[in-house]
């Protein structure tokens, strides 16, 4: 699915759509600040990665290891 298609659904259903852990959102900001990326987290599925520049790669899994692992899905 994609990052907005899901985004859209816990809008419209709530938090708990996808299961019983709270949703988490993250995005990437580049040297200008601008945001560069997205992703969101619906435990137990797999991360959902948007289009991230390659300095953002890095970081990313370093997030996910931090968050217990989850898999990623981009």
């Amino acid at each position: 699915m994609a990052l907005l298609t899901v985004a859209e659904t816990l809008r419209r259903r709530g938090s708990d759509a996808y299961g019983e852990g709270a949703p988490r959102y993250g995005w990437w900001r580049g040297a200008d600040g601008a945001v560069a990326g997205a992703l969101l987290w619906t435990p137990p599925h797999a991360v959902l990665v948007g289009a991230v520049p390659a300095e953002a790669v890095g970081p990313l899994a370093e997030a996910c290891v931090a968050l217990g692992r989850p898999a990623v899905s981009a």
